[in-house]
């Protein structure tokens, strides 16, 4: 299953890699819950380790996508839950004056956005319990 694609949203003004930061921001505090799947075992450290910038690890390990593969089961069923349905409007309350398609690929942008992800995280492992 394929949640996003940076190549989608691609255009004259913004490249893919450009595009997959905000896809990269999501999958590294994914990272930092515990919530990458099998595909990113040999990478994950230095992601964990912040070694590299989330939109290099995307784009390195995950092709400028977000698959089910990057995920573990959990991490499927959260993204499953809210990645599509409220992701983006979360992004855009958290930086709204960014151009969600160029946003800064650093840490202090995961950082950030964090707060807002473990409150919808902790929501919804609520929901399931």
């Amino acid at each position: 299953m394929k949640y996003d694609d940076a190549t989608y949203h691609a255009d004259a003004n913004h490249t893919p890699e450009q595009c997959a930061v905000f896809m990269a921001l999501f999958l590294a505090w994914a990272a930092e819950q515990g919530l990458l799947g099998d595909l990113h075992n040999e990478a994950k450290e230095e992601l964990l380790q912040r070694e590299v910038t989330p939109g290099e690890f995307l784009i390195n390990n995950s092709d400028c996508q977000l698959t089910n593969e990057d995920f573990n089961d959990e991490g499927n069923q959260f993204a499953q839950w809210y990645y599509a349905r409220r992701y983006t409007s979360d992004l855009l309350r958290e930086f709204p004056s960014a151009d969600l398609f160029a946003m800064e690929d650093s840490w202090s942008s995961v950082d950030r956005i964090k707060p807002t992800l473990d409150q919808r995280f902790a929501y919804w492992r609520n929901q399931r319990n």
